[in-house]
């Protein structure tokens, strides 16, 4: 959904700073050949986020208490964790899938389910993976940048996330009625992290631009596993002009 994906991607921007797996070239910029029609698309989420999904989350968050918010929380980031196994496999991150799986088993039966972070109190930190971020290890090119309607921005290769839909534990429930609102609930809760951004958004001289280079630049932080590469400026740039020759006089001779 839209803000499960605008919202991160600014705060992670946000927050840039400055391994195996991670790819070992600079990924080359991400062509806007639709830009017109992008910028149309934002403006619709942006409204429909403002009008629907985040008065739903500010009401969730007075509603519900903090201890409560955090369980919930917690659940949600343990159904993900499959996504993170069999990611971290295909990059070939072998230590960070065994991590994972640790996560896992410790959060879904001393965490009670994943209402609590056990894991992250027992040190085992958590490495986040998807299929776009697999792609981009492979050597896929990002395709060009577009934003779809209710879902927000993508690259062509991030398009392919939706492979990871499987893996995500929610979507397993049987039942029909317990799956939708547990959905739904997910979404609330993602959105209601981070209403503290929005004035972020709002402040921005030119929100398409300052969501999509904070979009491109959080996917690089995530590919690269939280340490990209730094930008390359040509080395005549950082040197001094050299003074000027001296210029002998007329009829001098050189000292002996």
């Amino acid at each position: 959904m839209i803000v499960a994906r605008l919202v991160t991607a600014v705060l992670l921007a946000a927050l840039l700073a400055g391994c195996a797996g991670v790819p070992t070239r600079k990924l080359p910029p991400t062509p806007d050949p639709i830009e017109k029609v992008n910028r149309g698309i934002t403006n619709f989420n942006l409204k429909l986020d403002k009008w629907t999904l985040r008065p739903i989350a500010i009401g969730y968050k007075k509603i519900m208490p903090r201890p409560g918010r955090i369980a919930v929380s917690n659940f949600f980031n343990n159904c993900v964790e499959p996504m993170h196994i069999i990611n971290n496999l295909l990059q070939g991150k072998f230590a960070r899938a065994g991590s994972e799986v640790g996560r896992f088993l410790g959060n879904s039966i001393i965490g009670i389910g994943g209402l609590i972070d056990w894991a992250s109190h027992a040190g085992l930190e958590d490495h986040e993976e998807d299929f776009g971020q697999t792609l981009a290890v492979w050597g896929v090119p990002s395709g060009p940048y577009v934003v779809i309607p209710f879902l927000g921005p993508y690259t062509l290769r991030d398009g392919f996330e939706i492979l990871d839909g499987p893996t995500n534990l929610i979507y397993w429930i049987g039942d029909t009625s317990t799956r939708n609102w547990t959905i739904a609930l997910y979404f609330i809760d993602k959105r209601m992290r981070f209403l503290d951004v929005d004035k972020t958004l709002t402040e921005s001289l030119d929100p398409y631009i300052f969501l999509r280079e904070s979009y491109l630049q959080h996917r690089t932080y995530e590919i690269y596993d939280g340490n990209p590469p730094l930008e390359e400026f040509p080395e005549d740039e950082w040197e001094d002009e050299a003074p000027p020759p001296e210029q002998k006089e007329e009829g001098s001779t050189p000292k002996q």
